[in-house]
């Protein structure tokens, strides 16, 4: 599975933040920087498309909560484990 460290990150953001609209996950990518305090990359948003963002938000238990019609977004948030 490609993108395996976005997608955790993601997961483990939804799970503290709660949900978040496609645009907010993707400026708080934008903002992340590396742990380990390498220079290399600036933060997993310069490289990644919309595209591939929206291919890791598919993924379990990443779900599709609702859709913010002012914002046009889909919201996203962790599917509970029943």
């Amino acid at each position: 599975m490609k993108h395996k460290r976005i997608h955790a990150k993601i997961t483990k953001h939804l799970e503290q933040k709660g949900d978040a609209t496609t645009g907010e996950l993707r400026e708080w990518l934008r903002g992340l920087r590396p742990e380990n305090g390498s220079s290399r990359g600036t933060g997993f948003g310069q490289s990644q498309s919309l595209n591939v963002l929206g291919n890791v938000l598919k993924r379990r238990p990443i779900v599709k909560v609702g859709f913010d019609n002012q914002a046009r977004q889909a919201i996203w948030g962790i599917r509970d484990s029943e």
